[in-house]
């Protein structure tokens, strides 16, 4: 009498477990590629807020923000992520933030140290391992955006950006604010922010360099006078590259082939990191009175 078994073979699970791998390998792209689409729709979607942001303040003050004026009464230099908490629907954060003393001080610690979610980009990677601690035992809250104060003399004189025939400033000046009037380019010519992903921690072409350097610094820290220095293959300053090079107050990004940009009317543009260098500095300078290409 002979008896038959239900169940595989071995080799019959063999070949299920085969087809499962290679079922996962072809599905894990596709993952991977709808999750990045994600997160840079959800980068571009922070930057409309901040444009909105900016509108509002600019509606309320008749001025833009400068990049560390004190526009909200206090006697310190204000940063101006700070300035656009309460149009951010922030205002509590914003209450705590002390405007008679220094963005680091203790009395600012709670503030500073609370994350933004409109601050930040998702294709970021998680940089709170490299950051200092504050005295809160909290780690800085950062920005992973940027202004852009002028165009570096450097750039001009290696002749890879035009001198622009007006003025070479971007949408910001560092105390005082900017008025509609100010900018002759236009709004939806003139470029607000762009993305700086990432910073303090130093990264470049996706690498964390030398560990970072990192250091005390927040979203409400007196952010340095930037301005583009463009970049070279190897990743450091001063050369013809727009973006995502180095990460050392200059554009960029972790989204593949380019970065995200917040522009003056509130409109969001992405733009490749192969745009020549004379076309970037034409989005940026506010009253450079250069003919602007798609």
């Amino acid at each position: 009498m002979s008896f038959r078994r239900n169940g595989f073979t071995l080799i019959e699970l063999l070949v299920v477990i085969a087809i499962i791998a290679i079922l996962i390998g072809l599905l894990l792209p596709a993952v991977q590629k709808v999750r990045e689409t994600a997160s840079k729709l959800s980068c571009s979607n922070n930057l409309k807020q901040l444009g909105l942001a900016f509108q509002n303040y600019q509606t309320t003050h008749e001025a833009f923000p400068s990049l560390t004026g004190s526009y909200s009464g206090g006697q310190a230099p204000i940063h101006w992520p700070t300035n656009l908490l309460p149009y951010l629907e922030q205002e509590n954060i914003f209450k705590q933030y002390d405007q008679q003393s220094y963005w680091a001080s203790t009395t600012n610690i709670s503030a500073i140290t609370t994350k933004v979610k409109t601050f930040l980009c998702l294709s970021t990677p998680d940089i709170s391992g490299y950051m200092p601690s504050a005295p809160n035992g909290k780690k800085y809250a950062t920005l992973d955006y940027t202004p852009m104060l002028n165009i570096d003399p450097v750039q001009m004189a290696a002749g890879y950006v035009n001198p622009p025939p007006d003025q070479n400033f971007g949408f910001m000046n560092p105390y005082d604010g900017v008025r509609i009037t100010d900018i002759i380019d236009g709004l939806s010519n003139t470029m607000v922010l762009g993305e700086d992903a990432g910073f303090p921690v130093s990264f470049q072409k996706g690498k964390i360099l030398n560990n970072g350097f990192a250091f005390p610094w927040s979203w409400a820290g007196d952010y340095p006078g930037t301005n583009f220095d463009g970049c070279n293959q190897d990743g450091s300053l001063g050369g013809p590259f727009t973006m995502n090079g180095l990460n050392m107050c200059e554009f960029y990004s972790f989204h593949l082939g380019g970065a995200n940009f917040l522009m003056g009317d509130g409109h969001v543009i992405f733009i490749t990191e192969n745009i020549p260098s004379k076309e970037m500095a034409k989005k940026i300078t506010r009253s450079g009175q250069e003919v602007i290409q798609d």
